[in-house]
């Protein structure tokens, strides 16, 4: 398995659950969205992060990073890109500004194997599970994950 595989099962599974994807970025794709501390979106330049995929749903923006493994680099990306203002803006311009309120920013990690016991991930996170069919695990309150994706769940420590 490789992180192209991994990234190709979680976008394949977003849009049968009705995710527009803005932006795909694996290993050997040449597209992808920079987003730049200064809240440039274009190609290049220093200090630009790129996101495996960004995906949007209603008032959603869903930024996942994908691996074969767990790598807590994903995780501190993730939060930088949603929590830092110039970043930020970089996502509020690809979400669009003709919108009222601004969106809520939704963080995962896309993983061929993880163990939720061990990965000590923040609040509010989800694990896309390589599978078939791809399972959300993650740290987001239940009743949100079920509104998002029919098929999340939250798995015991006795299942992981």
């Amino acid at each position: 398995m490789l992180e192209s595989d991994v990234t190709k099962a979680v976008w394949a599974f977003l849009r049968t659950e009705g995710w527009d994807i803005l932006s795909l970025h694996y290993p050997g794709a040449s597209g992808g969205l920079y987003f730049h501390p200064n809240g440039r979106v274009t190609k290049g330049a220093r200090g630009a992060l790129v996101v495996d995929i960004v995906a949007r749903k209603r008032d959603y923006l869903l930024l996942v990073e994908s691996k074969v493994r767990f790598d807590r680099h994903d995780v501190e990306k993730l939060i930088k890109l949603t929590t830092n203002s110039g970043y930020r803006q970089g996502l509020l311009t690809i979400y669009g500004t003709l919108e009222k309120a601004s969106p809520i920013f939704l963080r995962g990690l896309g993983l061929g194997t993880a163990n939720l016991n061990r990965l000590c991930l923040p609040g509010d996170f989800l694990v896309f599970c390589y599978s078939q069919p791809v399972e959300i695990w993650g740290t987001y309150p239940v009743e949100l994950g079920r509104a998002l994706f029919y098929s999340y769940h939250l798995l015991p420590p006795t299942h992981l």
